[in-house]
């Protein structure tokens, strides 16, 4: 019994220790293709990200004037 349970936390330790291994390379990737510039696909752009935060501001102030008109 004490065997069993001996060999099953083994088990997950490896287990552990593969998934954290599998997170890092994937975070070491991750950043050395943030060094390079390179952009994953479907990742939006500097400037379309900020383009689209400046718009989302504008629809925010013009739902706060439309509220205010409305009083």
């Amino acid at each position: 019994m004490d065997y069993r349970r001996r060999e099953e936390s083994e088990e997950e330790k490896r287990g552990f220790r593969r998934e954290e291994e599998r997170s890092q390379k994937k975070r070491r990737e991750e950043s050395e293709e943030k060094k390079r510039g390179v952009r994953r696909r479907g990742e939006r752009s500097p400037k379309r990200r900020r383009e689209e935060s400046e718009e989302k501001k504008r629809g925010i102030e013009e739902e706060k004037r439309r509220t205010q008109k409305k009083r």
